[in-house]
């Protein structure tokens, strides 16, 4: 566990702005492969998983079983 005062200093520094937002950014990305795997497992296309999603197509065929 991080002192109070590590803590202060990134603060200060706004690097725990940062690290929330990557957190964030992650999160949403998780989020989307996740809805894309359910999609794909439906029988869904990967162009129109690709328009749903926002994520590229070249992503989602390395994420996804694509044969």
């Amino acid at each position: 566990m991080w002192s109070a005062e590590i803590c202060k200093t990134f603060e200060e520094l706004g690097w725990t702005d940062k690290w929330m937002e990557k957190g964030i950014e992650k999160g949403i990305e998780k989020g989307k492969l996740e809805d894309a795997q359910a999609m794909f497992a439906e029988g869904f296309d990967i162009e129109t998983i690709a328009r749903v999603t926002r994520l590229p197509s070249k992503t989602l065929e390395s994420k996804l079983p694509v044969q």
